[in-house]
This record gives C-alpha cells, structure tokens and sequence, in this order.
C-alpha cells in the first residue's frame, strides 16, 4: 500500500528575525503523521533541543503556539518529526535569533 507523508515547516520562514526570550507559534502542514502527533525542536546551527515533547498533527495545516526561543545563532531551524515515524520530519529554512530586535534588513542586504 502506498500512503503519501510529509511535513512542511511554514513558521518561521526563511530569514526571519526572532528576539532571543521571544515566542513564536510554529505552523506546519503535515500528511499520513500518524496517531501520536509530532515533536518541535530547535536546532541552533550545532544542537538540537526539544522545544515541544509531543501535540497533536491533523492533515493539513497544524500551528503551535507561543514556543519558547532561546539562543543567538543566525542558522536556527524549527524540526518537526513525526512520533510514529522519525523518518518523517520538516525543517524551517534558516532564521535568526539575537539579543536585539531585528527590524531590518533581515538576511543580509544594502544598509545604504
């Protein structure tokens, strides 16, 4: 039998800016996850944390909301993974977190 499966990270997207301290609400589109729902996990360019242990994933689009982010890199990923099957996961595209706020430019870009 053939099942079609995936995630897709779609917060954060790519180049955002997040406030070390700050929350965020994760959002995730998910297919054949499986009954145990998935865990959220933060990966900072060298580690991985776990961020949320375990919640529901419906088929379809799926948010979480107010996730702790805790760090300074400017390579952060949010990792969704399925529990029934850790074969099964998404990643964010790369995103910062800094002691400051970021209003812009974010990602690079002429300052002048």
């Amino acid at each position: 039998t053939f099942v079609m499966a995936g995630i897709a990270v779609m917060y954060p997207t790519a180049g955002a800016g997040v406030k070390n301290g700050n929350f965020i609400d994760v959002q995730w589109a998910g297919a054949g996850v499986g009954p145990s729902g998935v865990k959220i996990e933060l990966f900072d360019g060298f580690t991985t944390n776990v961020l949320v242990a375990a919640t529901n994933s419906v088929a379809g689009t799926n948010n979480f909301v107010s996730v702790p982010i805790v760090g300074q890199t400017e390579d952060a990923r949010i990792i969704v993974t399925s529990l029934d099957d850790p074969t099964l996961f998404g990643s964010s595209y790369p995103f910062t977190i800094a002691d400051i706020d970021i209003i812009a430019p974010v990602g690079g870009g002429d300052d002048d």
